[in-house]
């Protein structure tokens, strides 16, 4: 059963109610987002975390991608272990955005160095940096909330699910404090807003039934909500006064 599950992806598609219901659940969060960008009068900033915050930010990010890759690798066996001679059967359809997310990383590193360059090269450097790692992880947090219940996982499900996504979410959510590392790091009306066409973009990929990227509805998808989210990064670096005058 495991084996043939793996031939539609890592996780089994949504279908029928839970298909519509999740994508009720998206649009409203979709809904949320563009009133909350909406009460956004002034950039929301924070304070750059000093040099021990700091460390203990990029020390729990290594930790838990250490974690996080000695875990799958226990997922690995375990499956191998349940299903013994049956494991060296599993093929894993080919997953054809990765090429897509390492150049658009490549892409909006550069375009975050070129619009924060007011901070100098150590700076511009940095925010390029920050930005162009937390990027695909604002595609992945919400996306992991979603296909993290669908999971083909080892028995019992809930056990390797807490195993494997716990400290994925632990990397995303370190990525997004590193955004403090850049002085120029906001939130403004207008990422929120691109925020909110985001979880509407994986509502409509959810009525579809938010399927592993193998066929042409979901590449698509998956491809328009990744470039999404880095859209999303980009504006979080856009200096204050073009974010404030272009929205007025």
């Amino acid at each position: 059963m495991i084996i043939k599950e793996f031939a539609s992806g890592t996780w089994v598609p949504y279908s029928g109610a839970s298909a519509i219901i999740l994508a009720a659940v998206l649009a409203g969060i979709s809904v949320v987002c563009m009133l909350l960008a909406r009460k956004i009068s002034a950039p929301i900033t924070w304070k750059q975390p000093g040099t021990l915050a700091s460390f203990l930010i990029i020390a729990g990010l290594v930790a838990s991608t250490l974690i996080f890759l000695r875990d799958a690798v226990y997922v690995s066996a375990e499956f191998g272990r349940q299903l013994g001679p049956a494991a060296k059967h599993i093929v894993i359809p080919r997953n054809p955005i990765t090429p897509v997310t390492l150049t658009a990383m490549l892409l909006s590193f550069f375009i975050i160095v070129y619009i924060t360059q007011q901070l100098g090269f150590k700076g511009a450097y940095i925010s390029g940096i920050v930005g162009a790692i937390a990027a695909p992880m604002l595609f992945e947090f919400p996306f992991d909330c979603i296909v993290m219940w669908r999971a083909i996982l080892p028995e019992p499900p809930l056990l390797y699910m807490t195993y494997y996504f716990l400290p994925l979410i632990c990397i995303e959510l370190f990525c997004f404090a590193m955004l403090t590392f850049s002085p120029m790091f906001r939130i403004t009306k207008l990422p929120v807003f691109i925020v909110a066409l985001l979880f509407l973009e994986f509502a409509i990929w959810a009525l579809f039934g938010f399927s592993y990227p193998m066929n042409p509805i979901s590449i698509t998808m998956n491809i328009i909500a990744k470039l999404t989210a880095f859209a999303v990064a980009i504006t979080l670096f856009i200096p204050e006064k073009t974010s404030v005058q272009d929205q007025q």
